[in-house]
This record gives structure tokens, sequence and C-alpha cells, in this order.
């Protein structure tokens, strides 16, 4: 069965303090929608911008309010290996059942990336995501760095976000050898994501589309390949009205959506001021939230 995993944005009050009850309102709104997992504190979460506390309470509410019901994925990348680390071992008290990490960006960390990666998942307690996103670290795996990765026993899954069909393609030959789980990143590929045989997808979008990508996942499941593109149609004209045309207002857009929609209480972000978002932006928005209301 094809499942829909959210990458989950942050919520915080206009202060940039934690919301944690914005936040379980968008948990409780994506379990009914039928979500089955819950990935915390990654880019969509605004990970660099979260103190070690942050992440206790957000991982907290998530175990409180979806644990047993949804699997729960603790981000733990930070801007050094030894802090990845720090955060892992802080983060296991709260028992997530796996843990998330992804590559630091270059300038923060002299670890090769391999090692880096390999250095976690020998430590990890429990099972482990690969968040693989070159757009955002700069750092390209070959297949056989991916071999060597999904060999390892704590290795889960892994999470696409290359926007690469080849890389997606070899991870699929390898899910022929090795038992892990694969899931698109991407909220416009995961028609034919789900169709070429990856095991769900695990987008941001989730946080406010869960509904329109369950039934775009059920209608593949079903074997209804046309319904399930004309969802991914959908989904793609809502990811443009979200995060604009040129994927410029990605977090805050998707904050104001969910703010729109009774959500959240605010749709503040720490990493980028109010006035990134527009009055045009804002007004586009709207009247997207509007058009999709029924679907959402």
């Amino acid at each position: 069965m094809s499942v829909i995993y959210s990458a989950a944005p942050t919520a915080f009050r206009k202060d940039l303090s934690i919301d944690v009850e914005s936040f379980r309102r968008m948990l409780l709104a994506n379990l009914a929608a039928g979500v089955k997992g819950f990935f915390l504190c990654g880019n969509m979460g605004e990970w660099s911008q979260l103190r070690l506390a942050d992440r206790e309470a957000l991982t907290e509410c998530a175990m409180a309010t979806a644990g047993g019901q949804a699997e729960i994925l603790a981000g733990c990348t930070a801007n050094s290996l030894q802090e990845t680390l720090l955060t892992m071992k802080t983060l296991a008290r709260y028992a997530p059942d796996a843990y998330v990490v992804m590559n630091p960006l270059p300038a923060t960390s002299q670890y090769c990336p391999m090692d880096y990666l390999l250095h976690f998942l020998d430590a990890a307690d429990r099972p482990v995501y690969y968040y693989y996103c070159p757009p955002v670290t700069a750092f390209r795996m070959g297949v056989e760095d991916f071999r060597h990765l999904v060999a390892h026993p704590n290795l889960k899954g892994i999470k696409n976000s290359a926007g690469d069909i080849g890389i997606r393609k070899e991870l699929l030959k390898l899910k022929k050898e090795y038992d892990f789980r694969l899931f698109e990143g991407h909220e416009w590929g995961i028609d034919d994501a789900l169709m070429a045989g990856c095991d769900g997808a695990l987008c941001g979008l989730a946080g406010l589309a869960a509904k329109p990508m369950t039934r775009l996942a059920a209608a593949v499941d079903a074997g209804n390949y046309a319904e399930a593109k004309q969802w991914q149609l959908k989904l793609l004209e809502l990811y443009h009205g979200i995060y604009g045309i040129d994927t410029s207002t990605v977090q805050n857009g998707h904050k104001y959506a969910l703010w729109r929609r009774g959500i959240f209480d605010c749709w503040y972000c720490r990493n980028s001021g109010p006035e990134q978002l527009s009055e045009i932006r804002r007004r586009e928005i709207e009247i997207c939230v509007a058009q999709f209301d029924a679907l959402l």
C-alpha cells in the first residue's frame, strides 16, 4: 500500500516561540486525512533555526498526539556531526520511531559526507531515514554510495528529493537487492514515483494537502492511473498557488495557507520576516486556498 508522510512545518507564535497547540492541530488534521508518518524538523520545519529545546517540544508533542497512529521521524540534522549526535541522543528519550539525517551544508562540516552518514548510522539506537536533498546540501551520491548506505542495518529508508528520474530508477533497482523504503520527496512527482514502485511520498505540502495526496495514492493502489494523474495535476496547481511559480514562498506561503484555514494561529517563520510575503502573494494564496477549499 502506498503511504503519504508529511514533512511537517514548525508552527511559531508572533514572538517566534514554538506554538505547540497549532502544531498539534496540524498533526490531528493530517491523521484524519490518512497521513501515516511525520518527519519533524526537516527543511520545511526550519531545522537550522531550531534550538534543541524546540526539537524536544515538537517531538514530545508529535509522540503524544500521533504516536502509535503514525510513524514519527525525528529530524536530527545539525551543523556538525557532534551536534547531530547530541540531538539524536537527546531526542531518544521521547522514543520516536526513527531518526532522519541529512548531510549538513558544506561550509559547516569538515567531515566527508559519507563518513558523516556512516558515523550517524553506527551510533543510532533505532532505525534511520536518509534525506537525500542535493539541491540544498550540494552533495550528490553515486550508485555505489547508495549501495553502501542501504546495506547498513540501521538504514530503514530514503527520502529522495533529488528531482532526478535517473536516481529514482537506480534506487528502485537497489530495492530489489536490499530491504529499505523509498519515498518521493517532490510534490510534483508523486504519481510517477508511486506507479514506478516507490513506497510512498514524504512531502512538505502534505501538511496542507494531505487529502488530495492520499487520494492520489489510493488511485495508484487501485490501478486507476488516469485518476492518479488528474490528482497530480491538481496538486501541481496547488503547489504553484501556495509556493509561487518560482517557489519563492515555500515555507511562509505554506504557513500562510495553514493560517487562512485556521490550523495555525500565526504564519511567521524564523528564517524570513513577514515582509518576505508580499501583499500580492498573500492575495494569490488566499485565492488558491478558496479555490481548493473543498479538497483540503
